[in-house]
């Protein structure tokens, strides 16, 4: 199906795909968790990439400036291959 500027709506499981996330999660999003872009057509729900990406971007944190995120278990990780 194609949005009306001719762009290719994608379908749940294509959603899901884009997201990495499941189906369930993806429908559960759509009924009361964080505000996704949604297309409902009776049943199915279909999804607009372009909002899907802005609705991505715009919840997107970013670490203030300067600030070094480090993961200690990783380098604990590493030590014991050694």
């Amino acid at each position: 199906m194609t949005s009306k500027a001719g762009k290719k709506l994608l379908t749940l499981r294509e959603a899901a795909e884009t997201l990495s996330v499941s189906i369930s999660t993806l429908r559960a999003w759509c009924k009361g968790g964080p505000m996704i872009p949604v297309i409902r057509m009776g049943r199915d729900l279909r999804f607009d990439p372009d909002e899907l990406w802005a609705w991505v971007k715009k919840r997107t944190e970013y670490p203030p400036p300067g600030k070094v995120i480090a993961f200690p278990w990783r380098f604990r990780d590493h030590e014991k291959e050694r």
